[in-house]
């Protein structure tokens, strides 16, 4: 994934965050590409996983803490997507821990989550952006 496949908000925090997002699924993949059945790759995966699933625990924690601080009208609809995402996150690394499935976490990580974060910038928050920039002034 690249920074450039996200659309640029209003906020230059959020902005960092998205592209630190894109670090972390870029991670992953590097992660997942260089396994090569040993040990050592492994445990080197594993840790991106992992890195990649506080990180986004974290800036959803973030950008929830700030829409409720702001009262943010969407508020309850965009934390549901949010909750949602993690919980699909949380299962496709439980998955990954159970089955070790190379393609399964590859389609999550290249596909999916890169899909829902595109579709989750242009339609939440560029606008949650928007109201919080609005908010500043």
């Amino acid at each position: 994934m690249h920074e450039s496949d996200l659309p640029h908000v209003d906020l230059e925090s959020m902005n960092r965050d998205h592209r630190d997002q894109v670090e972390m699924i870029n991670a992953v993949d590097e992660a997942l590409e260089a396994h090569d059945g040993s040990e050592t790759t492994l445990r080197a995966l594993d840790e991106a996983i992992e890195d990649f699933a506080a990180h986004t625990r974290e800036h959803f924690s973030q950008e929830d803490d700030q829409m409720r601080r702001l009262q943010f009208p969407a508020f309850t609809l965009h934390t549901e997507a949010h909750v949602n995402a993690l919980s699909h996150m949380d299962g496709v690394i439980d998955a990954w821990k159970q089955d070790r499935d190379p393609e399964a976490l590859g389609r999550y990580i290249r596909e999916e989550f890169p899909a829902w974060l595109v579709r989750h910038v242009t339609l939440m928050d560029t606008v949650c952006a928007q109201f919080v920039a609005g908010k500043a002034h």
